[in-house]
């Protein structure tokens, strides 16, 4: 019993040590930066983070998340947490359980031409001169090194507040949605599940709910 006990406090021990030595030294001055990279280039977008810590209950946490697209900001995010696999990192699989994010701001406008703001986030980036047919290529390609895949099951969005315009008016509506929550899941064998409920601001305000 004493050798469980000691073996127990050597661990909690070692997983606070590790766990200080990541809120304050790595995450704080390495992986901070490696984030913000990463987004802005999946993104083409601006991207500012107050800060990054491990919470031994929500994993990973990250806090005031901004992203614009010039001066406008495009998603403002109070606390994003996700929980991940570690031992797959080996693998080059990240698989994330759940991703919660708190209190976040998105500002949504469909365009004149009938696309959305949004879309410009996931827009693929423009193909080089060896990828456009008839451009001259005197040199191989490079190879490609495989990335890791990432596997996200769940994300939940709670109190959030969802501005949008329709710029396809000469003048353009607008309406905000208040208290967004909602979660879109993965369902065995191959579907997509959410649950929606949101209240309408105004004058005469109203709620939805949708599944």
């Amino acid at each position: 019993m004493k050798k469980i006990i000691i073996i127990s406090l050597i661990v909690a021990l070692l997983s606070c040590a590790g766990i200080i030595y990541l809120n304050n030294i790595l995450l704080p001055k390495t992986i901070k930066a490696l984030i913000i990279k990463g987004i802005e280039e999946q993104t083409n977008c601006k991207v500012s983070l107050g800060s990054l810590r491990v919470n031994i209950f929500k994993g990973l946490v990250l806090k005031d998340l901004n992203i614009y697209k010039g001066e406008s900001a495009l998603l403002k995010v109070k606390e994003a947490s996700c929980l991940f696999l570690p031992w797959l990192l080996l693998e080059k699989k990240i698989i994330i359980p759940i991703v919660n994010l708190d209190s976040a701001q998105i500002f949504l406008e469909r365009r004149k031409g009938n696309t959305f703001n949004l879309e410009d986030l996931f827009a693929p980036k423009p193909a080089s001169n060896a990828s456009i047919p008839g451009a001259a290529s005197h040199t191989k390609p490079p190879s490609v090194k495989k990335g890791f895949a990432v596997f996200i099951y769940r994300i939940n969005l709670s109190n959030a507040k969802v501005v949008f315009q329709d710029s396809t008016f000469n003048k353009p509506f607008i309406k905000t949605l208040e208290n967004v929550n909602l979660a879109v899941y993965l369902s065995l064998p191959a579907s997509v599940k959410f649950r929606l409920s949101a209240l309408f601001s105004g004058a005469q305000s109203a709620k939805i709910s949708a599944s």
